[in-house]
């Protein structure tokens, strides 16, 4: 059983303020953490923040338990913002060889391994910062390279592309202590397009856990449609 959950923030100078936060995705990762059953629970969430109508941002939840609406109405009490929620149920069933459109806002990288280091760092994909390369070139290398990591997601979570477009949005680089100093990146790429279902329980898995790195910080949750 999944619970998703629309917060839809409504236009006041708390909500802009909140939304225009640097650490927002760290904000929004405290903020929806509240939708757990209690401090113990530890169930996957995933979330994106998506824009409707060119208004302000909501966000949208998926959470595989039973969530706890009194605590996460009470978290956005406390940080003083105002939004309506809107809250559904589901149960995901699926069968191979169903159809489906997609969005996927996710964090394509590799790992390359930090020399003299046991760590490894994570390598935008679809990043060209060679500027001698002729843009022409430059869009294939970025197409080619985007391609080649969603067909590899895809195969290996029951599903097949159909047909995709993908909208680059950022990438940046977050620097972090621990055991010493290294850098992690958010790739923000934005998956659109058709899928057909090839393995009906590795899509459910997908569907339920998401797909890629950084699902605490808005990327991987794959929603799904029916054609």
């Amino acid at each position: 059983m999944i619970n998703f959950i629309n917060i839809k923030f409504e236009q006041s100078i708390p909500n802009f303020h909140f939304l225009g936060d640097a650490n927002l995705p760290y904000k929004i990762h405290q903020l929806v953490e509240c939708a757990q059953k209690d401090e113990n629970s530890h169930a996957r969430i995933l979330w994106r923040m998506d824009s409707l109508n060119r208004s302000i941002p909501n966000i949208l939840v998926q959470v595989n338990s039973e969530i706890n609406k009194e605590r996460l109405l009470s978290k956005i009490k406390n940080l003083n913002l105002t939004a309506n929620i809107e809250y559904k149920m589901l149960e995901p069933n699926f069968e191979n060889g169903q159809t489906f459109m997609f969005k996927l806002r996710a964090n394509p990288t590799k790992a390359m391994p930090v020399l003299g280091s046991k760590t490894s760092k994570r390598i935008p994909l679809g990043v060209v910062k060679d500027k001698s390369i002729p843009c022409e070139e430059k869009n294939k290398i970025i197409y080619t390279e985007l391609k080649k990591w969603l067909d590899s997601k895809a195969k290996n979570h029951g599903f097949s592309i159909i047909n995709c477009d993908f909208f680059k949005e950022d990438c940046h680089e977050l620097e972090s202590i621990l055991q010493g100093k290294f850098s992690s990146y958010f790739n923000s790429v934005l998956f659109m397009g058709t899928l057909k279902v090839t393995d009906a329980v590795l899509f459910k898995h997908a569907i339920q856990n998401g797909i890629g790195s950084a699902k605490s910080f808005g990327f991987g949750m794959l929603s799904i449609k029916r054609i």
